[in-house]
């Protein structure tokens, strides 16, 4: 059991590393929008994304891991306004 638990522990350390760099770059987008007055919210570009989480198995379980991603990064671009 440890070694599963070890390799989870450093798939959410990997994880966690992607997901902070995800926000950083939404924040950059966020600068981006709010300078050249461009709305937060791009139905068309989340439309892709999850169009590519339906090859996944999981595809089901990752959309809503990625509603509440999409969510947090416009929430982050938001702020900024």
């Amino acid at each position: 059991m440890e070694n599963y638990r070890a390799k989870i522990d450093e798939l959410d350390r990997e994880i966690m590393k992607l997901v902070e760099k995800r926000f950083e770059i939404c924040n950059e987008i966020g600068i981006y929008k709010m300078n050249n007055n461009i709305e937060t919210e791009d139905k068309k570009r989340e439309s892709d994304i999850f169009e590519k989480i339906s090859d996944y198995q999981y595809s089901e379980n990752i959309t809503r891991i990625f509603e509440k991603i999409l969510q947090e990064s416009k929430k982050i671009q938001e702020d900024l306004k």
